[in-house]
């Protein structure tokens, strides 16, 4: 009986040193039943795929923010007809590259200064002013123009605009020129709109200032006397100023029907 009684009393005293030390008061519901993580696993779920989507979003809008930025900082550059043709930005990139003159940047602002657009016609070398010169471009297909003077080579399709071509050599001396390899379109305003001059080479820019004085001698061919008020030594060349706004004015060659 006593045996009985002392395994009795030793398995109470193990029932009690089982308990924790501490408050017993703790809410049952602390601990979360298996049950009750199933349950709650689609919402998680869903959260997930929420965030998931929105981090998705953020990184399709990131290269768009990344590649504004730049944009954003670049210098404007230059304007550039939209409807050029890789091949006129690339006769574009030439001619400012030809017009490049060593020191010319920081004669812009000098007083007096006269910037000319170089070019020849047979041996003679002319100068007309930049602003008389709006494009320069190799020779274009030419489309015949039935019942007209033989200077008028014929008319090209520039960017989508018709462009009368004019020989100018022809239209000045009279004859054909031959367009080769050097031969180039300069591109001057008329009344009505644009006209392209044929020229034998286009030689860049020149400029003059008030230290560079007119020869006494003018021009002695009076075919080229009209369009050419003055000539200008500049470094052992002579130079001819030719004045295409007064070309573009004369009554026969805006009157080119034969």
């Amino acid at each position: 009986m006593r045996k009985k009684g002392r395994h009795k009393h030793s398995g109470d005293a193990r029932r009690e040193r089982a308990v924790p030390p501490g408050p017993t008061d703790t809410p049952a519901v602390a601990e979360e039943s298996p049950l009750d993580s199933m349950d709650s696993a689609p919402d998680a779920m869903d959260d997930l795929s929420s965030a998931i989507d929105t981090a998705s979003g953020a990184m399709d809008e990131t290269p768009a923010t990344v590649e504004a930025a730049p944009r954003a900082v670049e210098p404007a550059p230059r304007a550039v007809d939209a409807n050029a043709s890789p091949m006129d930005v690339l006769f574009d990139y030439e001619r400012r590259a030809a017009e490049h003159v060593a020191g010319a940047a920081e004669q812009v602002e000098a007083p007096g200064l006269w910037r000319g657009i170089g070019f020849r016609l047979g041996e003679r070398l002319l100068l007309s002013g930049i602003h008389e010169v709006n494009e320069i471009l190799q020779i274009p297909p030419l489309t015949l123009v039935p019942g007209t003077k033989p200077w008028l080579l014929g008319v090209a399709n520039v960017r989508g605009n018709l462009v009368a071509v004019v020989d100018l050599r022809g239209y000045l001396e009279g004859g054909r020129s031959t367009i080769g390899e050097r031969s180039r379109l300069l591109l001057a305003r008329q009344p009505g709109g644009t006209v392209g001059l044929l020229v034998d080479e286009v030689l860049g820019q020149r400029n003059l200032t008030d230290e560079n004085v007119p020869l006494e001698e003018g021009e002695d061919d009076e075919r080229y006397e009209p369009f050419v008020p003055g000539r200008y030594d500049l470094n052992g060349t002579v130079w001819g100023i030719f004045r295409m706004t007064t070309l573009v004015k004369m009554p026969d060659f805006v009157q080119a029907a034969a």
